[in-house]
């Protein structure tokens, strides 16, 4: 009987999208060891159970690619059971929101906002699955200097931010808040207040 090895990671992530923007979304999503995962369901459970030991290389698990309900790419089961290569390593909406800024020195830059969730499929370590599902599904900002133009308007221009849910609504709560101050409507509301106390 013939054992054939599964590729490794260096075989998998020549087949992922090359390129600035593709090698810094990979950074928070692991890799899978293999990403030939037959398309059968269901996966083949894990021999391992408990938390799962990063010092141990069988400690492997089969994960089935499901693309979020909210991934630009989704189009149903079409794209559920995809390798990595073929749908990447994250699943992104569109962007909801974009506004252009300007820094100190008066470079502009547009600023982007996206939901994101990991997508995994093939085989695993285990740890690297805890990993990535603790994180789930998350915020990503994307900032791209829109000063720049010709040869140089490329995607390594764009820096991408992942911030947790939390931290988003704690961002929102503060732009919203600061927005009113500079606006002043944070005097008016309290003029409002005082005026009602006094009686008037």
């Amino acid at each position: 009987m013939t054992t054939t090895m599964p590729p490794s990671a260096d075989h998998v992530e020549q087949r992922l999208p090359s390129g600035p923007a593709a090698s810094a979304q990979r950074g928070l999503v692991p890799l899978p060891l293999s990403d030939d995962y037959d398309h059968s369901w269901p996966p083949k459970p894990s021999t391992h159970t408990g938390t799962p030991d990063p010092a141990d290389p069988s400690d492997v698990v089969d994960m089935w690619g499901h693309c979020a309900r909210f991934c630009e790419s989704s189009d149903s089961s079409q794209t559920s059971g995809l390798t990595v290569g073929e749908h990447g390593v994250w699943c992104k909406s569109a962007s909801s929101i974009f506004v252009t800024g300007t820094d100190l020195v008066g470079e502009r830059a547009d600023i982007g906002v996206q939901i994101a969730e990991p997508y995994l499929h093939g085989t695993y370590h285990r740890a690297d699955v805890w990993a990535s599902h603790a994180r789930r599904t998350s915020i990503h900002v994307d900032v791209t200097n829109s000063g720049v133009t010709g040869d140089d308007a490329s995607y390594d221009q764009t820096r991408t931010f992942d911030i947790s849910v939390g931290d988003a609504r704690r961002l929102a709560a503060g732009l919203l808040r600061a927005a009113d101050v500079a606006d002043r409507l944070d005097h008016d509301l309290a003029g409002a207040k005082a005026r009602r106390a006094s009686g008037r």
